[in-house]
């Protein structure tokens, strides 16, 4: 199974509201597949679909409510799949990572978050402040 993204956050004015969202975006020519607890190259990546943003449901809420404990992103599934079923979850055609913020918005501090020790693929939480 792909191991589920928790991020630990930190920081935030505990009475300002946040929206906790992860921006995906293909960063290479390959599609990745979570073998046996390993990232490996599974092919050749499809052209680059636009881009996928999953908001947390718990969003828009509280600093304090984002602090009290990690933030477990379970919902989030990644696929190869560029037919989504209408699953409401992002479809990515190959390994991707979030962008630190999206043209117009107001983004808050990056948090980095390796899945696998070693060069491979990351994920990154963006909080954007007062969204939502």
């Amino acid at each position: 199974m792909f191991p589920v993204f928790r991020a630990s956050v930190s920081g935030l004015d505990p009475n300002a509201m946040y929206t906790l969202l992860l921006d995906f975006i293909q960063v290479d020519a390959h599609r990745w597949k979570y073998v046996n607890g390993d990232w490996v190259p599974g092919g050749k990546a499809e052209p680059a679909a636009p881009s996928c943003v999953y908001i947390h449901p718990d969003s828009p809420n509280f600093g304090a409510h984002w602090m009290k404990e990690p933030v477990n992103f379970s919902k989030v599934k990644l696929t190869n799949k560029l037919n989504g079923g209408g699953q409401g979850v992002p479809i990515i055609g190959a390994l991707a990572e979030p962008t630190a913020g999206r043209a117009g918005t107001e983004v808050g501090p990056v948090l980095s978050a390796a899945l696998t020790d070693g060069p491979t693929p990351r994920l990154d939480a963006t909080l954007c402040p007062g969204r939502g």
